[in-house]
């Protein structure tokens, strides 16, 4: 990353955030973009034909327009989408969709954590990592719960930027660790 891309990102994140009529729409927006971003990764060559400067702005608009009517989004979502087109900075949303989150979520003070584990936790487990991770942070928790059968068993928590590592895999890397050091 370029030392000016990250506070591109931002500013086009802020922006995104600024334009925003009301709180009550901040999850929608977060989805909205995220199926935007999600849109330019699951089709590769869209971004190719989208940032190719051998075809016309109107046509790479017109085509992602076409598509991401399909998810149907808010205007202001088409409207920034058109804005990066036209700046040559769709490249990015990926990275100000993150950013744009990251923004929400400390304006609004919440702590967000992804959760690892083997098979889907039922409601009553996400609960109680809530709650336990409510006491940590000393803000409110979102989690997002994934599936990772690497970890073999148990849970493993990644929340600013530090890992609680309660899974079976890790528990294993930690004693084979041990045996090595007292071998």
């Amino acid at each position: 990353m370029e030392l000016n891309e990250g506070k591109l990102i931002y500013t086009y994140a802020y922006s995104l955030f600024c334009v925003m009529p009301d709180k009550k729409l901040y999850d929608s927006y977060i989805r909205q973009m995220d199926a935007v971003s999600s849109v330019f990764i699951k089709y590769p060559d869209l971004m190719k034909f989208v940032i190719n400067p051998l075809i016309n702005v109107e046509q790479r608009y017109a085509v992602v327009l076409e598509i991401i009517d399909k998810i149907k989004v808010n205007p202001d979502i088409k409207h920034f989408v058109r804005i990066l087109i036209d700046n040559g900075r769709i490249n990015l949303i990926r990275k100000i969709s993150g950013k744009f989150v990251d923004i929400i979520r400390e304006k609004t003070q919440v702590t967000f954590a992804k959760v690892l584990s083997v098979c889907p936790l039922d409601e009553e487990i996400k609960q109680s990592v809530i709650k336990k991770l409510k006491k940590i942070s000393k803000q409110s928790i979102e989690i997002q719960c994934t599936i990772e059968p690497g970890i073999i068993g148990g849970l493993q928590i990644h929340m600013n930027n530090q890992v609680f590592d309660y899974s079976v895999k890790g528990q294993l890397e930690r004693l084979k660790d041990r045996l090595k050091q007292e071998g």
